[in-house]
Protein backbone atom coordinates (compact mmCIF):
# COMPACT_ATOMS: atom_id res chain seq x y z
CA UNK A 1 0.00 0.00 0.00
CA UNK A 2 1.17 3.32 -1.12
CA UNK A 3 0.03 6.04 1.10
CA UNK A 4 0.28 9.98 -0.44
CA UNK A 5 0.07 13.18 1.86
CA UNK A 6 -1.78 16.37 0.05
CA UNK A 7 1.22 17.77 -1.42
CA UNK A 8 2.68 14.33 -3.23
CA UNK A 9 -1.34 14.06 -4.45
CA UNK A 10 -1.19 17.70 -5.61
CA UNK A 11 2.29 17.81 -6.96
CA UNK A 12 1.37 14.26 -9.04
CA UNK A 13 -1.72 15.89 -10.60
CA UNK A 14 0.09 19.14 -10.99
CA UNK A 15 2.79 16.84 -13.11
CA UNK A 16 0.32 14.93 -14.90
CA UNK A 17 -1.93 18.46 -15.57
CA UNK A 18 1.58 19.45 -17.47
CA UNK A 19 2.10 17.11 -19.45
CA UNK A 20 -1.61 17.00 -20.69
CA UNK A 21 -0.62 20.81 -21.29
CA UNK A 22 2.05 20.36 -23.53
CA UNK A 23 0.14 17.62 -25.61
CA UNK A 24 -2.30 20.14 -26.26
CA UNK A 25 -5.18 18.32 -24.21
CA UNK A 26 -5.93 21.25 -22.29
CA UNK A 27 -9.61 19.85 -20.91
CA UNK A 28 -7.72 17.10 -19.37
CA UNK A 29 -5.02 19.12 -18.64
CA UNK A 30 -7.61 21.57 -16.45
CA UNK A 31 -8.91 18.44 -14.80
CA UNK A 32 -5.60 17.47 -13.27
CA UNK A 33 -4.99 20.90 -12.29
CA UNK A 34 -8.45 21.42 -10.52
CA UNK A 35 -7.55 17.96 -8.65
CA UNK A 36 -3.99 19.57 -7.63
CA UNK A 37 -5.51 22.34 -6.65
CA UNK A 38 -8.39 20.01 -4.72
CA UNK A 39 -5.83 18.06 -2.61
CA UNK A 40 -3.77 21.48 -1.74
CA UNK A 41 -5.86 24.54 -2.06
CA UNK A 42 -2.74 26.63 -2.48
CA UNK A 43 -1.19 25.05 -5.22
CA UNK A 44 -0.53 28.36 -6.92
CA UNK A 45 1.91 26.83 -10.07
CA UNK A 46 -1.50 24.82 -10.68
CA UNK A 47 -3.76 27.97 -10.64
CA UNK A 48 -1.30 29.76 -12.57
CA UNK A 49 -1.63 27.34 -15.48
CA UNK A 50 -5.29 27.18 -15.46
CA UNK A 51 -5.34 31.04 -15.76
CA UNK A 52 -3.14 30.24 -18.49
CA UNK A 53 -5.54 27.46 -20.08
CA UNK A 54 -8.79 29.66 -19.53
CA UNK A 55 -6.67 32.63 -21.20
CA UNK A 56 -6.33 30.09 -24.20
CA UNK A 57 -9.74 29.01 -24.34
CA UNK A 58 -10.54 32.54 -23.71
CA UNK A 59 -12.79 31.38 -20.48
CA UNK A 60 -13.23 34.39 -18.83
CA UNK A 61 -15.64 32.78 -16.40
CA UNK A 62 -13.00 30.77 -15.33
CA UNK A 63 -10.33 32.88 -15.45
CA UNK A 64 -12.36 34.86 -13.00
CA UNK A 65 -13.30 32.07 -10.70
CA UNK A 66 -9.68 31.81 -10.24
CA UNK A 67 -8.67 35.14 -9.66
CA UNK A 68 -11.32 34.66 -7.11
CA UNK A 69 -10.18 31.93 -5.68
CA UNK A 70 -6.51 33.52 -5.48
CA UNK A 71 -7.87 36.78 -3.71
CA UNK A 72 -10.06 34.44 -0.89
CA UNK A 73 -6.68 32.79 -0.65
CA UNK A 74 -4.05 35.21 -0.28
CA UNK A 75 -6.24 38.67 0.78
CA UNK A 76 -3.81 40.48 3.25
CA UNK A 77 -5.30 42.11 6.20
CA UNK A 78 -3.00 44.91 5.61
CA UNK A 79 -2.37 45.81 1.76
CA UNK A 80 0.70 48.18 0.44
CA UNK A 81 2.62 48.29 -2.69
CA UNK A 82 6.40 48.73 -2.02
CA UNK A 83 8.46 47.73 -5.32
CA UNK A 84 11.98 47.15 -4.16
CA UNK A 85 15.44 47.65 -6.67
CA UNK A 86 15.60 44.17 -6.98
CA UNK A 87 12.38 43.81 -8.44
CA UNK A 88 10.57 42.21 -5.49
CA UNK A 89 7.58 43.98 -4.64
CA UNK A 90 5.49 44.09 -0.94
CA UNK A 91 2.12 43.40 -1.38
CA UNK A 92 1.01 43.61 2.52
CA UNK A 93 0.54 41.24 5.57
CA UNK A 94 -1.71 39.70 7.67
CA UNK A 95 -1.23 39.35 11.68
CA UNK A 96 -3.44 36.69 14.01
CA UNK A 97 -3.98 39.89 16.39
CA UNK A 98 -4.66 43.49 15.51
CA UNK A 99 -3.49 44.07 19.01
CA UNK A 100 0.00 43.77 20.30
CA UNK A 101 1.07 43.64 24.23
CA UNK A 102 4.18 43.22 25.80
CA UNK A 103 5.87 39.79 26.30
CA UNK A 104 3.64 38.20 23.83
CA UNK A 105 3.59 36.10 20.16
CA UNK A 106 1.66 37.25 17.35
CA UNK A 107 2.08 35.29 14.01
CA UNK A 108 2.38 37.63 11.07
CA UNK A 109 2.49 36.72 7.31
CA UNK A 110 4.08 38.95 4.78
CA UNK A 111 3.59 38.46 0.97
CA UNK A 112 5.77 39.11 -1.69
CA UNK A 113 5.56 39.15 -5.33
CA UNK A 114 8.51 39.27 -7.63
CA UNK A 115 8.21 41.09 -10.65
CA UNK A 116 11.27 40.11 -12.57
CA UNK A 117 13.81 37.33 -11.61
CA UNK A 118 14.56 38.14 -8.53
CA UNK A 119 18.47 36.44 -6.26
CA UNK A 120 16.91 34.95 -3.60
CA UNK A 121 19.99 36.36 -0.98
CA UNK A 122 18.50 38.83 0.69
CA UNK A 123 17.18 39.91 4.29
CA UNK A 124 14.03 41.60 4.95
CA UNK A 125 14.04 44.24 7.39
CA UNK A 126 11.05 45.32 9.30
CA UNK A 127 10.92 47.83 12.04
CA UNK A 128 7.60 48.17 14.29
CA UNK A 129 7.74 52.12 14.95
CA UNK A 130 5.42 54.42 17.26
CA UNK A 131 2.67 56.25 14.61
CA UNK A 132 3.99 59.96 12.78
CA UNK A 133 1.74 61.69 15.49
CA UNK A 134 4.00 60.42 18.20
CA UNK A 135 6.60 61.95 20.19
CA UNK A 136 8.81 58.53 19.68
CA UNK A 137 11.15 57.79 16.91
CA UNK A 138 12.72 54.64 18.18
CA UNK A 139 12.47 51.22 17.05
CA UNK A 140 9.60 49.67 19.19
CA UNK A 141 10.97 46.28 18.27
CA UNK A 142 11.70 44.34 14.80
CA UNK A 143 11.80 41.56 12.92
CA UNK A 144 14.62 40.99 10.70
CA UNK A 145 15.40 37.92 9.12
CA UNK A 146 16.09 35.92 6.03
CA UNK A 147 13.09 34.30 3.66
CA UNK A 148 12.74 30.65 4.92
CA UNK A 149 10.64 29.64 2.07
CA UNK A 150 9.98 25.80 1.66
CA UNK A 151 9.41 25.88 -2.66
CA UNK A 152 12.49 28.35 -2.77
CA UNK A 153 14.97 26.82 -0.13
CA UNK A 154 17.31 25.67 -2.69
CA UNK A 155 16.28 27.91 -5.50
CA UNK A 156 18.63 30.72 -6.44
CA UNK A 157 15.93 33.18 -7.95
CA UNK A 158 12.76 34.15 -6.84
CA UNK A 159 9.98 33.44 -9.86
CA UNK A 160 8.13 36.34 -11.19
CA UNK A 161 4.94 36.00 -10.85
CA UNK A 162 5.21 33.35 -7.84
CA UNK A 163 3.48 34.90 -5.04
CA UNK A 164 6.12 34.53 -2.03
CA UNK A 165 4.40 33.78 1.82
CA UNK A 166 6.86 34.54 4.44
CA UNK A 167 5.50 33.39 7.60
CA UNK A 168 6.88 34.53 10.67
CA UNK A 169 6.72 34.34 14.62
CA UNK A 170 6.84 37.81 16.35
CA UNK A 171 8.04 37.99 19.80
CA UNK A 172 7.17 40.84 21.61
CA UNK A 173 9.54 42.37 23.84
CA UNK A 174 7.80 42.50 27.84
CA UNK A 175 9.92 46.05 28.08
CA UNK A 176 7.85 47.68 24.86
CA UNK A 177 6.03 50.75 27.23
CA UNK A 178 4.61 52.81 24.23
CA UNK A 179 0.72 52.59 24.31
CA UNK A 180 -1.04 53.77 20.49
CA UNK A 181 -0.41 53.11 16.69
CA UNK A 182 2.09 51.37 15.58
CA UNK A 183 3.84 51.58 11.78
CA UNK A 184 5.77 48.51 9.54
CA UNK A 185 8.46 50.04 8.40
CA UNK A 186 9.81 47.42 5.80
CA UNK A 187 13.26 47.01 3.45
CA UNK A 188 14.83 44.67 2.28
Amino acid sequence: IIYFNSFKKSDYFYKKGLQEKNRGNFELAEEYFRNSIFYLKTHLFSMKELLSIAEIKKDIKLERKIKTELEEIYSPDTKGKISFENGLKYIGCKMSSKSVKPDSVINITYYFLPEKYVKNDFAVFVYFMPDEGSSKSEILFQNDHFLELKVYKEEKYLVPGSLIVDEQILYIPENIKYKGRINIWLGL
